[in-house]
């Protein structure tokens, strides 16, 4: 069958352009694009430690890496790197899921924090059990902000999932594989800038008595090749990470009542990856396997985004113009056509529509949507993750409008079906967006349509306003090109797949058999 001619952008409702052209730009910027990103997310950083007043970073972080440089062995290279986690049979992490370090790319890095502690006034298990029950205590607050997905709050198990969200672009899930009373440790989540895992742990001091050892260590690798680049080229999110931790260890220190004897130390060993063996035996209790579908790792992120009002006034839509600042869009693609009349069963309408209730028309590589299935259509709350080159964001929308009418326009009546969804509170744009499958009953025209209006949300985060500020439009626009092409591929494909299986007795389809 051949293609109808795709229908790309159309910005004011009139305009069309023919052809598959428009991701050239993208593509030749992108790498520059990308570095204003890594370096966007690095002015959270620059502005804690340099235009925060020093009597609040004081209080905020008492002890300062410009005030006890705490380096040891700044890095050196080894033959390998020290053991990770135990995830002998019977550990309690004993299945590492999501993301290993056989997912990531480039050296290995084993990165080993240590501070000594003189006259705790806490036992390491008290103060391992405050960390665990508090963790975004421990984390800088202007640039980190710990979100419990998964697990009771005020605890810590085996299987609980947190995103950490870090200022700019970056992100960082991890799940809990393993807690001890002197330690716990995660493992990174897809979406990570690093693949790998970190062990937090609290010990009496093996040589001076009436102390403790707080120890953070690392065995991790860059998670894309961009991401090792300016990992290795830029040093930038290599600082980054130095200051959370610092901050984390320092904090530890605070929170012990006991005082740092000499400096923090830190150390990185570098090597070759080699590869690592993991064990075949069921994972721990609670860790979510791989089989299990997608949207259950979303399971508590989604219920509290059920609790979220809408991030605009739904009263003054009438009021949302260009002129009043507002972005208002629609988009079309045509898709194969029926004979005239009501949309046939299992035509091209009725594909259509199975694709826009399940939200299969965006592509995964850009947007994807999680939503409890069980929910009603009316009911539903999505999670939209967009990716962006390496970066990973998270947003929520819930569905507002329903539509299931025949319309009367200038082509004559059109049978139409779709739905709506609405940004909520924390989303970094407010606006709507309507998904519609048209069919004119007189003509047997079938399309897709995308209308929606949006502006930038009023963040209070710098980074994310800056952020959309550059990205935001072509985000925009190669979201709505792709969901039209992908769109367009999947009716094509499973309208091909249905009459495929539709065979007579003698083996042939239907459309071959004689009449």
């Amino acid at each position: 069958m051949k293609l109808p001619t795709l229908l790309h952008i159309r910005t004011d409702g009139t305009e069309r352009a023919d052809g598959h052209g428009g991701h050239e730009p993208l593509k030749l910027v992108s790498l520059f694009l990308a570095s204003v990103s890594a370096a966007a997310g690095g002015f959270a950083w620059w502005w804690e430690r340099q235009l925060l007043p020093h009597e609040e970073q004081s209080v905020a972080m008492p002890l300062l890496v410009s005030e006890s440089p705490p380096v040891a062995v700044p890095e050196i290279e080894a033959a390998a790197p020290a053991e990770a986690v135990d995830t002998t049979p019977g550990a309690a992490g004993a299945r590492r899921p999501y993301q290993l370090t056989t997912e990531g790319t480039g050296l290995i890095f084993h990165r080993h924090y240590r501070a000594d502690i003189a006259q705790p006034a806490l036992e390491p298990e008290a103060l391992m059990a405050h960390i665990q029950q508090n963790l975004s205590e421990y984390m800088p607050p202007l640039f980190v902000r710990v979100e419990k997905e998964k697990g009771e709050p005020g605890t810590m198990a085996v299987g609980d999932e947190y995103f950490i969200h870090l200022a700019g672009p970056w992100s960082a899930p991890v799940t809990v594989i393993d807690v001890q009373p002197d330690q716990f440790a995660f493992i990174t989540r897809r979406g990570h800038l690093e693949t790998g895992e970190i062990l937090f742990r609290a010990r009496p001091h093996p040589e001076q008595a009436g102390s403790l050892r707080f120890e953070i260590l690392e065995w991790t690798r860059s998670s894309t090749r961009f991401i090792n680049l300016i990992y290795d080229r830029l040093d930038l999110l290599r600082q980054l990470q130095k200051d959370m931790w610092t901050y984390f260890t320092s904090r530890a220190v605070e929170k012990s009542g006991g005082e740092l004897v000499g400096k923090m130390e830190i150390m990185t060993e570098q090597s070759p990856f080699a590869g690592e063996i993991i064990p075949e035996e069921e994972g721990a209790a609670g860790i979510v396997e791989e089989t299990a579908a997608p949207w259950e790792r979303y399971r508590a992120q989604i219920e509290r985004l059920k609790g979220l009002p809408i991030n605009f006034d739904l009263t003054k839509k009438h009021t949302y113009t260009e002129e009043s600042g507002w972005k208002i869009d629609n988009w079309l693609v045509e898709l194969p056509p029926e004979p005239p009349g009501e949309p046939v069963e299992g035509g091209s309408w009725e594909t259509a529509k199975q694709i826009v209730h399940d939200y299969e028309f965006p592509d995964p590589d850009i947007v994807s949507g999680f939503f409890a299935p069980d929910d009603p259509l009316g009911d539903r709350v999505l999670l939209l993750e967009a990716r962006w080159l390496f970066l990973t964001f998270q947003f929520g929308t819930r569905v507002g409008d329903l539509i299931d009418e025949v319309r009367q326009t200038e082509a004559g009546p059109a049978r139409v079906w779709g739905y709506s969804y609405r940004t909520l509170e924390e989303h970094i744009e407010m606006g709507e967006m309507t998904f519609e499958v048209w069919k004119f009953l007189e003509s047997g025209r079938v399309e897709f349509r995308i209308h929606a209006y949006s502006r930038a949300a009023a963040s209070a985060n710098p980074i994310l306003r800056l952020g959309f500020r550059i990205f935001g439009r072509p985000l925009q626009k190669r979201y709505a090109r792709r969901a039209l092409e992908r769109m367009q591929q999947l009716v094509v494909e499973r309208l091909a797949a249905g009459r495929a299986g539709a065979k007579d007795e003698t083996g042939r389809s239907r459309e071959e058999a004689p009449t």
